[in-house]
């Protein structure tokens, strides 16, 4: 099958298999201690971005000198930066909300659980929380665009894109402010 036939077949799956896939790749993830993360998705049907509070991947001296979470802020200016980002996120996720299903993934016992989000304040919870690392146990997943989100150490958090030629979603980040890389 070529790539360009492969990436149709991803968009044509019905949303249902759509997720029950992403689904998949997440209790493997989370579970399978010898899964492979940069072996175990195809990443020429996948594209994955990230949405962040820095417009590029830090170096080593970056990391050294910067906060790269929450708990690390220790000035003033580096709170105002922070709860300004934290504001871009959560109103990057609420517009999701408002226009789109949104499905929180969480680790249950022994597998991923899912469940719909409709509360815009059960939103900006998580979203707040995912930010300042007080739970990172969860994943968003986007139907309608065929995408999961996934919080990282750093700020930064991971998109993968299921049809890596629709962008409307980090075009949505990009609007709130957010940058994209």
């Amino acid at each position: 099958m070529t790539q360009s036939a492969e990436l149709e077949s991803q968009a044509a799956l019905p949303e249902s298999l759509w997720i029950e896939q992403c689904l998949n790749d997440l209790n493997r993830y989370v579970f399978d201690h010898n899964f492979d993360f940069e072996n175990s998705f195809n990443f020429e049907q996948i594209l994955v971005k990230r949405i962040s509070f820095y417009d590029h991947s830090l170096s080593h001296e970056e990391c050294l000198n910067t906060f790269m979470f929450f708990g690390g802020i220790n000035n003033p200016e580096q709170l105002e930066q922070y709860l300004e980002f934290e504001n871009k996120m959560i109103a990057f996720y609420e517009h999701l909300l408002s226009k789109n299903r949104v499905f929180l993934a969480f680790e249950g016992k022994n597998k991923i659980g899912m469940k719909r989000i409709r509360d815009k304040a059960k939103l900006q919870k998580i979203v707040r929380q995912g930010l300042r690392r007080e739970r990172r146990d969860f994943q968003f997943l986007i139907p309608k665009f065929r995408t999961l989100i996934m919080p990282g150490f750093d700020l930064t958090w991971q998109v993968f894109l299921y049809e890596p030629d629709d962008l409307t979603i980090l075009k949505m980040a990009q609007e709130q402010g957010i940058p994209v890389w």
